[in-house]
């Protein structure tokens, strides 16, 4: 039976990709002909989803996981600390002890099913309406909130307000690079 498990790496986001060849590239060298037995399999989470851009319908990637790079790995106290080593590498998910928890493996398959879930969503109409709050997901105001102020159904686009430092930016997006802020009244417990 294979010790290989899959653990959780935090990484700088938008790094992931860099990151795994730099942990590659690092072990490779460090470990020789040994790393292909520690390390198996390296996954970053992405999704394909369609976007309609003047007119051209053009398919695009999207992380599902920022931040998130899932390593297969027989982690040993030594590759843990060659990983741990590695500029960009921040911490693994880890237990009670501080020691890197494996996920199972029903963990491991709902992480990519779900990467394979949030593609066929994109991929639904949205109805969006003027007034609706939207989190842009791509561009220069990736991660800012704003409101919807016009929809464009037949192109699939909205022009959108965003308030950036106290100024009122107006952006053109395509539905599929928001977000509809669901439940405005939702409130964390902390619990």
């Amino acid at each position: 039976m294979s010790k290989h498990k899959w653990y959780i790496a935090f990484v700088q986001p938008k790094e992931e990709d860099s990151m795994s060849k730099k942990i590659h590239n690092i072990c490779e060298k460090k470990f020789g002909d040994q790393y292909q037995d520690m390390i198996s399999e390296m996954y970053i989470p992405k999704s394909k989803f369609k976007t309609i851009s003047k007119g051209e319908v053009k398919e695009s990637e999207r992380l599902t996981y920022p931040g998130y790079l899932f390593i297969k790995a027989d982690l040993s106290q030594n590759l843990k600390m060659t990983l741990l080593s590695i500029n960009g590498l921040r911490s693994f998910l880890s237990n009670s002890k501080g020691d890197p928890q494996p996920m199972t493996e029903a963990e491991y398959a709902d992480i990519v099913k779900s990467a394979t879930t949030v593609s066929a969503r994109h991929e639904d109409s949205h109805s969006y309406h003027i007034g609706d709050r939207v989190v842009l997901k791509e561009g220069s105001f990736q991660e800012f909130e704003g409101m919807v102020s016009m929809v464009y159904n037949d192109e699939k686009m909205l022009d959108i307000k965003v308030f950036v430092f106290g100024k009122e930016v107006d952006v053109s997006l395509p539905f599929l690079s928001v977000e509809k802020v669901i439940n405005e009244d939702y409130t964390h417990s902390g619990h």
